[in-house]
């Protein structure tokens, strides 16, 4: 199984509980990135996933839209 496939949670069974193929996915970077070094993010379904935007096979992290907002609320506040 590829890193962009393997299970994204513990929960079997559900929608999200595979990554989808990272490739097939559509990236953003922020408008404010000025350079090569930021992450890229896409959405799968309730998921949020991030990948490094330099080494894009390097793997995909996917999290909750939920914790995602909480993550960028809190960078938004710093």
């Amino acid at each position: 199984m590829s890193r962009a496939a393997r299970p994204a949670s513990a929960t079997a069974g559900t929608e999200d509980a595979i990554v989808p193929d990272a490739a097939a996915c559509v990236w953003r970077t922020a408008s404010a990135s000025e350079n090569t070094e930021c992450v890229e993010v896409s959405s799968a379904g309730s998921r949020v996933l991030i990948r490094d935007s330099k080494d894009v096979a390097s793997g995909v992290i996917a999290v909750p839209r939920r914790v995602f907002g909480e993550l960028v609320a809190r960078l938004r506040d710093e």
